[in-house]
């Protein structure tokens, strides 16, 4: 048993091969993706970066290896991702914030509703507290009457006595007059 070379001619084989060539990156190039990391790692006007330092330095490291393809591809990934988190984010703090100022007109509204509580009570209380003054002093009021009633009474009772003593006084002194 042995090995036996196949030799065939471009005459003998019907295949079509397809040879792709791709031109090695420039420098150029290079130079427009880091650009493109070192504006993605600057922060935005709210303070904000599409990818972090970890992710710039990763950038550099697969530029050096010459991967520019994967460079870019890692750079769009991280943006996008990093993007979706601050997205995120962004939404998580404006419920917390709606939240919280729900949660502040709640409180306002109790507030408010407690205040009008302790109002209401109070004037209940004095109104309460007022009635009871008054029924007291109509309770005074009467018993001063019903005791000015009685003095009257009391003075008319002395008044009718001494004018019947009176009038038997001066009849007696008119009997004693007759009669002397």
């Amino acid at each position: 048993m042995g090995v036996k070379i196949i030799s065939a001619g471009a005459d003998t084989v019907a295949a079509d091969y397809y040879i792709k060539y791709e031109a090695k990156p420039d420098d150029d190039r290079k130079e427009t993706i880091l650009k493109a990391a070192m504006q993605a790692f600057t922060p935005d006007k709210d303070g904000n970066t599409n990818i972090e330092l970890a992710d710039f330095l990763m950038i550099e490291r697969i530029l050096d290896a010459g991967n520019l393809k994967w460079a870019e591809a890692y750079l769009n990934m991280k943006s996008k991702k990093n993007k979706a988190r601050q997205l995120q984010l962004q939404r998580e703090n404006m419920q917390l914030d709606s939240q919280k100022s729900i949660e502040a007109a709640k409180a306002k509204e109790e507030f408010v509703q407690a205040t009008e509580k302790i109002k209401t009570d109070e004037a209940i209380r004095l109104y309460a507290a007022k009635k009871q003054i008054d029924e007291e002093f109509a309770q005074k009021d009467h018993e001063r009457e019903k005791e000015l009633a009685e003095v009257k009474g009391s003075i008319g009772a002395v008044q009718h006595v001494v004018r019947a003593h009176a009038n038997a006084a001066a009849e007696q002194q008119q009997q004693n007059q007759v009669a002397q």
